[in-house]
This record gives C-alpha cells, structure tokens and sequence, in this order.
C-alpha cells in the first residue's frame, strides 16, 4: 500500500461496512478516504494532516484544529447529516464517532496512519536491504499496549493462516515470513479491518511487528538456512492501477467523484 501522500483521494458517502463490501482491495489499498466523508477538499487536507503527523511535523493537537477548521469553512454539520448537499448520510451525535471532527475520529485517523506509514517505511527498508532481510527474514506479530478490550489475535491469525494456504507462516506461534501473504489475508479479516498488509492490521489495534531472527526463523521451519526470501514493495502508484480501481466505480460513483473533483482541481 502506497503511503498517505501517495494516495489518490476518494470521497465517498459509504459507512466503512459499505466500503469493504463494495470496493475491491486494489481501490481501498489504493486511495484515501474516510467513512461518510463526500468532499475532496476535506480528504486532501486530512491526507496532507496525516502525512505532516507521521513525519513529526505537526503535533496532534495542531493537526486536530487545522482539519476542524477545515470542516467548519465547508460547513460541515454532524447534527444534520455532514457537508451541505450531502444526501443519505445519518446525522451523528457531535463527539461520537461518526462525527468527522470529534477528538476520537480524529485521534482514531491520525494514529492508525501514523502506525501505517512507520511500517510502510519498515516494509520498504527490508526490500531495499537484502542482508538485512537475511539477517531478519521474518516477522512476529506481538502486542506493543494494552487495550481495554483485547481481540483474540491468535484466531484472526488461524483465520488469515487458512485464508492463505499456511504460505511463509507458522501455523501455531504468529510468525510469518516477511514476504507471506498473510499479512494481507490479516488486514482483510473482520469488520474492523484496516484492509492494510501491515500494521495495524485492525482499528484501534496495538498489534505490531517485531524482527525475527534467521535462526529462529530457520527452527519454524520459514526458510533454509542459506535461503534469502526476497521482499516485494513497490510504493508508487502505478496508471494500470488507478484505472483499475477507477473501472470497478460504479458509475453513480465515479460521476459523484469527478464532479466533486472538479471544483477543486
């Protein structure tokens, strides 16, 4: 998945059930968007915000004023279903979550980008560094906090396990080589899925990774001992991919997104 900034903004009226049912995980890996967020102009501020964060360059309290700001210019209104003209969008209680400029959506935003984007940067590091991915050819999956309510980590990883036919993973102990398939078939399970081959793999999550060494990794039984697993990244976001995910738009939405586009672009 291409970083926030690298991502082409994708306003859409969909709550995020609609959105892992309707688009394809080419689109969602793909563009940036938020649940019930309609406006191309809030998307690219918010885009931008999160990057800024992620590199230090903003604190969260400023990042959290400047996108409310942002929403206030447009006119945003939880109370009567969001920005004006927007049509089928519930109202939502003001500092709930379904409000876009209360504190928890956008701590929620701002954090789970921040965890993206540093294992994003992890992920590139280890294919552009083919000793190191000797060195440390696997991941484990561990839990870095502590949440009020844990997820059973260890039957998401069963799950994702099936999902993939077992491939680079280690079907008991959650270690994985870090070129399996896994890691996406972990971000594709539950309804809290962040739909990223990285951490967080799921909202809120306090899930991450951790290097494994080769010898550990050899006594699973992931990689020989002289075995070097490449690593795939590629971080641009390439013109058959976007037209890709523009072609499975519906056509409602892919007219909603130009004509949206158009006034800011």
């Amino acid at each position: 998945m291409p970083p926030p900034a690298a991502r082409q903004i994708l306003p859409t009226a969909k709550s995020a059930a609609e959105i892992r049912a309707d688009y394809d995980l080419a689109v969602r890996q793909r563009s940036f968007f938020s649940a019930r967020t309609t406006q191309a102009r809030y998307l690219r501020r918010l885009r931008d915000m999160c990057d800024a964060f992620s590199q230090g360059n903003v604190s969260q309290a400023d990042a959290e004023t400047a996108l409310r700001a942002e929403l206030d210019d447009l006119g945003y209104d939880p109370e009567t279903g969001g920005f004006p003209g927007d049509e089928g969008i519930p109202p939502a209680k003001p500092g709930e979550l379904r409000d876009l400029s209360s504190h928890c959506r956008l701590d929620l935003i701002l954090r789970t980008q921040q965890q993206l984007s540093a294992n994003l940067a992890r992920k590139a590091a280890a294919a552009a560094d083919p000793l190191g991915a000797f060195e440390h050819p696997a991941w484990r999956l561990i839990r870095m906090g502590a949440p009020l309510k844990p997820r059973d980590w260890h039957v998401r990883w069963q799950a994702a396990y099936a999902a993939c036919g077992g491939e680079g993973a280690h079907p008991a102990e959650m270690v994985a080589l870090k070129s399996s398939p896994i890691w996406a078939a972990l971000g594709e399970y539950g309804e809290d899925s962040t739909g990223s081959d990285c951490p967080p793999f799921a909202y809120n999550s306090t899930m991450d990774w951790l290097d494994v060494e080769r010898d550990e990794a050899v006594r699973l039984g992931l990689v020989e001992a002289d075995e070097v697993p490449a690593v795939d990244f590629d971080g641009s976001l390439g013109e058959s991919e976007i037209a890709s995910a523009l072609d499975n738009l519906s056509p409602e939405d892919l007219a909603a997104l130009q004509q949206e586009l158009a006034q800011w672009l």
